[in-house]
């Protein structure tokens, strides 16, 4: 359900984003460019600190800070208009996203039996990959119909309500003795 409702914000978010840079950051080519590299940052550190996160936080606690470091993004996407706040919070946003899918995957391959893991991950695939289609498709719609930030908010609540659904699977999932 999380991974459904993150492939459809990540679909909605990047169905707009580069309207976004544009019209309401006001950047062109560069500053879209820009941004991106920024915000690529943000998934670098992410993917080093994952494991260090989950250390200290367990699974469920790991991957529901990385929820709220995703939800708080978006937010604050939908409300800033500065291209230097919105670089920083593209940050933010990589290292959420990151983390979320270093300990997620992790998380898969440790209770899926070796037999399955093939077809669990594919199937994981499909699931992110077509809910992230519907999620760029309604991002057009809540854009045309709304606005651009509108999208964002959208995407923070779908992230925020799938996060708080899966809480109790996830709140005994602790991080294993370290080895």
């Amino acid at each position: 359900m999380v991974l459904a409702a993150l492939g459809f914000a990540s679909g909605a978010f990047w169905g707009v984003i580069a309207l976004y840079v544009h019209d309401t950051l006001g950047l062109g080519p560069t500053g879209f460019g820009v941004i991106l590299a920024v915000g690529a940052v943000g998934a670098l550190i992410g993917s080093q600190v994952a494991p260090w996160v989950r250390a200290r936080l367990g699974v469920g606690g790991a991957m529901y800070s990385a929820a709220a470091l995703i939800v708080l993004s978006m937010a604050g996407l939908a409300i800033t208009g500065s291209g230097v706040v919105a670089a920083a919070l593209l940050v933010v946003n990589g290292v959420g996203v990151l983390v979320w899918n270093v300990v997620g995957v992790s998380l898969r391959q440790r209770v899926v039996p070796d037999e399955l893991l093939g077809r669990v991950g594919s199937a994981f695939s499909v699931a992110a990959v077509g809910s992230a289609t519907v999620g760029a498709l309604v991002a057009g719609v809540v854009a045309n119909h709304l606005n651009l930030p509108a999208v964002f908010w959208m995407s923070a609540a779908v992230i925020a309500v799938a996060a708080a659904a899966t809480a109790p699977a996830l709140a005994t999932r602790r991080a294993p003795a370290a080895s």
